[in-house]
């Protein structure tokens, strides 16, 4: 049993199902903290693009570490690359499903993908990553 459950465990983690379940929840709550009229699939599209995001930095980066992660990573490849491609599916159909301009979106883009590089072993400039990903954690 407990076995099971914490394999269980494992997947909502490493899966990043938490993480993007957490993100949408932020934006659930945002939204009645200043009682924002919702824009119909935004907690959706917020779901799916931290999906997307988490699983191909997870797909892309292996360091070779024998951290939990990075064993469970290696592990259930298979089971990241059919996760990656549905949520991407998905977030494809709900980008044009969602009535916002696509230039809205670019400074979160433009985020992400600061935050994203660096994981894939990308060449970065010593000493300035630290805090430009501290910078864009806190502002997302």
């Amino acid at each position: 049993m407990v076995i099971q459950i914490r394999s269980f465990l494992s997947f909502l983690l490493y899966s990043n199902l938490f993480i993007s379940g957490v993100a949408a929840a932020m934006v659930w709550r945002t939204i009645c903290l200043w009682n924002i009229h919702s824009v119909k699939g935004i907690i959706f599209f917020v779901f799916l693009s931290s999906m997307t995001v988490y699983l191909l930095h997870s797909l892309c980066s292996d360091d070779g570490s024998d951290s939990l992660r990075a064993q469970w990573n290696r592990r259930n490849r298979r089971l990241l690359r059919v996760l990656f491609i549905t949520s991407f599916i998905f977030l494809l159909r709900q980008f044009f499903l969602i009535p916002v301009k696509p230039y809205h979106l670019l400074p979160a883009m433009a985020l992400t993908t600061y935050y994203f590089l660096p994981g894939i072993h990308l060449p970065r400039r010593k000493g300035v990553r630290p805090y430009f990903k501290t910078a864009i954690l806190a502002l997302t």
